[in-house]
């Protein structure tokens, strides 16, 4: 492929540089790009191969040039329910989410990883034009749950991040920036457990919220990304 091939190809589709990195990590499991033009089906990229339902959600080329679904903020998402990605063994983990919102004050979830026991579901959302998460962990008997000082600002692009390590170390990033503060929404106990194992964009079973946005990429690895590869991320993101 000729580099105008390449430079066209990349003027075209803006996150093409950020998923050809992404694919270069082996804990990459299922990755969305949200290119589809037709169809009710969100291809999965990743070594997963678990293509996801869409559901009301509208793909369409947005701010920037990037290329993703719009979601209404009633009932769209895209989900996979197969039952063949589970956390339930996994202790370290990374979910990715490149989004816009049309209202930042809208509560809805990006992205979710939820398991048929409750070993690991994870919650990836905005709430009060905030960036918050929220972890479930085995047994159904403890929830981590927070908000963080990280404001988001609506029609604006960024790139999220939540990594998990171990039981309780968690930490999410807008963009570069880590939060420094975490302000406690519920206490730790009294996690839900999910209704099936399911890989979610703008939806969460536990939660049942949705969000007012675009989704221009969706990705999941089975280990904890560093700052260094957020960083690098976030470049070829191009927020």
């Amino acid at each position: 492929m000729s580099g105008l091939v390449v430079a066209r190809r990349a003027l075209l589709y803006p996150t093409l540089d950020l998923e050809r990195y992404l694919k270069e990590f082996k804990s990459l499991e299922t990755l969305y790009t949200f290119r589809e033009t037709q169809g009710a089906v969100a291809f999965d990229k990743g070594r997963a191969r678990l293509d996801g339902t869409i559901t009301g959600a509208t793909i369409a080329t947005f701010k920037g040039g990037k290329m993703g679904y719009s979601f209404d903020g009633v009932n769209d998402d895209v989900s996979n329910s197969t039952g063949a990605f589970d956390y339930a063994t996994v202790t370290d983990f990374t979910m990715m989410c490149l989004f816009n919102l049309t209202d930042a004050l809208t509560f809805g979830t990006l992205t979710s990883i939820q398991t048929a026991d409750a070993a690991i579901n994870a919650y990836f959302y905005h709430s009060n034009a905030e960036l918050a998460w929220r972890v479930d962990k085995t047994g159904n008997i403890q929830r981590r749950q927070r908000t963080t000082t990280l404001s988001l600002v609506a029609d604006t692009w960024y790139l999220g991040t939540l990594t998990k390590v171990g039981n309780d170390d968690v930490t999410v990033y807008l963009n570069r920036t880590a939060n420094t503060s975490r302000l406690d929404q519920t206490s730790d106990d009294g996690g839900q457990a999910a209704a099936a194992t399911r890989v979610g964009v703008n939806r969460s079973a536990v939660t049942q919220a949705f969000g007012k946005g675009v989704v221009a990429l969706a990705a999941f690895f089975s280990d904890d990304l560093t700052s260094d590869n957020i960083s690098r991320a976030v470049d070829l993101a191009r927020v």
